[in-house]
């Protein structure tokens, strides 16, 4: 069961999408692994198409509980 949500935007830095911000988020069954994505910001991701690298940004972590 899913605990933790991050909300965060796709800020793509190569490729067809380069400059362009996508919103998305993830689900997580712990705090711990949520705060972790949440944290990496320096990091480039590449995408799962593999056409356009993204950064994440504006990275939030929510607790789902607070929402049942």
């Amino acid at each position: 069961m899913y605990t933790h949500q991050v909300n965060y935007s796709k800020r793509f830095v190569s490729g067809p999408f380069a400059g362009r911000l996508y919103h998305d988020h993830i689900r997580f069954t712990n705090r711990k692994d949520a705060v972790a994505f949440a944290r990496n910001t320096d990091k480039v991701f590449k995408a799962c198409s593999g056409f356009s690298d993204y950064r994440i940004e504006d990275a939030q972590v929510i607790n789902l509980a607070d929402f049942a």
